[in-house]
């Protein structure tokens, strides 16, 4: 190999360790920015949760906080922290009262926005209603896993672990609750009251009864968890059929109450500037007022009257 092949050699080889070393120092330096980058943010990220945590630990520790905003999200299943709720009740009213002020003035704006806020808790308390109605549902499941538990041989205690492997949402969750209410020391009529307040039913109500009866004085709990089985899934078939009965009427009664308020938007499209009008005299004022008491109130008799308790 003569003396030219050797240098080109040399320069190529000489040619890959400047690209190597290239390489490994834009990839150093590249780390370097991105580890710079994250400790810059860090503190700021920090701080935030901070933040966020003081200030949901202020609305749990507050007993305002517990019953508005704490106990309706645990009730609802809904995994969302309180002061985010309190951030979408908030973004809710600023929007209503935006879209309010392009058709009413200041004071009917308000209402539209406090009427935003105020469906923000609807829409929880609508959800705490399904996640009930869910659990009722399941009922009938859960007592027929008792009675082959207890009939198993195990105990109620034992029998409640068990169903809690083998039925589904929203029951396992709540059954879980029992059971680390138990392992923490607390009593199974205890954890069982707990629930029933969780759960207000009437049917959660004669199981927690039935199990508490049975284990307070023994007795064939088999027995008794097969014909409340039965009870339970024949009382679920009666209230299916009720709610079918009066699905028709219900729609009828809320179509019928939001047409009045449909027809008020519909004059104001066809003539702009009429409910401006309408609402500069004092006349126009309380006919407004009155109109809405009075639909308010149809609406609370229609919800009262159309309403299946369980």
């Amino acid at each position: 190999m003569d003396s030219a092949s050797i240098g080109l050699l040399a320069l190529l080889a000489t040619f890959g360790l400047v690209l190597a070393g290239l390489w490994q120092l834009l990839s150093a330096s590249a780390r370097v920015a991105d580890l710079t980058e994250r400790a810059a943010a860090l503190p700021g990220e920090r701080r935030l949760q901070r933040l966020r945590r003081r200030l949901d630990g202020r609305i749990r520790s507050s007993a305002l906080g517990r019953r508005l905003v704490v106990a309706p999200l645990a009730t609802a299943g809904l995994d969302l922290p309180p002061h985010e709720l309190i951030l979408i009740a908030a973004g809710a009213g600023a929007a209503g009262y935006l879209v309010g002020s392009v058709f009413f003035p200041v004071w009917l704006s308000a209402l539209v926005a406090a009427g935003c806020v105020r469906g923000v808790w609807g829409w929880i308390e609508w959800k705490r209603r399904k996640r009930r109605e869910a659990f009722v549902a399941q009922l009938p499941e859960l007592a027929q896993l008792l009675s082959n538990g207890a009939s198993a041989g195990l105990s109620i205690a034992g029998a409640i672990e068990r169903a809690r492997d083998e039925i589904g949402e929203p029951a396992r969750s709540e059954v879980r609750v029992v059971l680390e209410q138990m392992r923490i020391g607390q009593s199974l009529e205890l954890a069982l009251e707990r629930l029933r307040d969780r759960v207000p039913s009437r049917e959660l109500g004669v199981l927690v009864g039935t199990l508490v009866i049975q284990q307070r004085s023994g007795g064939d709990v088999v027995s008794a968890l097969q014909g409340l089985s039965e009870t339970l899934e024949q009382r679920k078939d009666l209230m299916r059929e009720v709610r079918t009965l009066m699905a028709g009427p219900v729609f009828t009664a809320y179509v019928v109450a939001f047409m009045g308020v449909g027809t008020v938007f519909l004059l104001n499209a066809i003539s702009p500037g009429v409910i401006d009008r309408m609402l500069a005299s004092a006349a126009g004022i309380a006919v407004f007022v009155v109109a809405g008491i009075l639909y308010t109130i149809g609406l609370l008799l229609v919800r009262r009257v159309t309403q299946v308790e369980t």
